[in-house]
C-alpha cells in the first residue's frame, strides 16, 4: 500500500519536475527520463471525435493509432522528445481513412516552409526567410553584403 510521505532515498530517484506543455487540445499520458537521459513525452488528443479531410463529416470511428515523435530544443541538457500518438479514423460516410491534424505541433506536409540561415562557426541564425525554393533562397543570398562568404548550403526534405 502507497504511504503519503516518501523517504530520502525515494525523492533522490524520482528527481525532476512535471513540465506544463500548454499544448492546447493534448493530453499528457506518461513523461519519463530515459536510460540515455532524454525527457520522452507522450501525449494524445483529447478530443473523441474528426473531421473527415474527404468529406467533413465528423467521425468517431477510430482505424488506428500510430506514434509522430517530434523532437524539441534540450532542456537543461536533455533531449526533449515529445511522442503524439496520432489517432486515424474511418470515415463511415465516404469509407475514407485520414489521420487527425495537430495543429498544436507546427505545419505537416503540403503546407508553407521556412528557410534558416546560420552562421555555423558563430553558431547563429542569421535569417528565417519564408519558402525554400531556389528562387527564394536565392534572393536573400542576393541581399548579403558578402554572398561570397557563404562556404556551405545544406537544404533537408526539399528536392530544390
Amino acid at each position: 500500500m502507497p504511504t503519503q510521505h516518501s523517504t530520502g532515498e525515494e525523492a533522490h530517484q524520482e528527481q525532476g519536475i512535471v513540465v506544463p506543455l500548454e499544448l492546447e487540445g493534448l493530453r499528457i499520458l506518461k513523461q519519463e527520463v530515459q536510460a540515455d537521459g532524454r525527457i520522452r513525452v507522450e501525449v494524445r488528443a483529447t478530443t473523441q471525435r474528426a473531421s473527415c479531410r474527404h468529406c467533413g463529416a465528423v467521425c468517431v470511428k477510430q482505424h488506428d493509432m500510430r506514434p509522430r515523435i517530434k523532437r524539441d530544443v534540450p532542456l537543461r541538457g536533455h533531449r526533449v522528445e515529445l511522442v503524439l500518438s496520432k489517432r486515424r479514423f474511418w470515415c463511415l460516410r465516404c469509407h475514407k481513412a485520414f489521420t487527425e491534424s495537430d495543429s498544436a505541433c507546427g505545419r505537416r506536409k503540403g503546407h508553407r516552409y521556412d528557410t534558416i540561415f546560420c552562421d555555423l562557426d558563430a553558431r547563429q541564425v542569421l535569417e528565417v526567410s519564408g519558402g525554400r525554393k531556389k528562387d527564394d533562397v536565392a534572393g536573400v543570398l542576393e541581399r548579403l553584403s558578402d554572398c561570397d562568404a557563404v562556404e556551405a548550403v545544406s537544404m533537408d526534405m526539399s528536392t530544390t
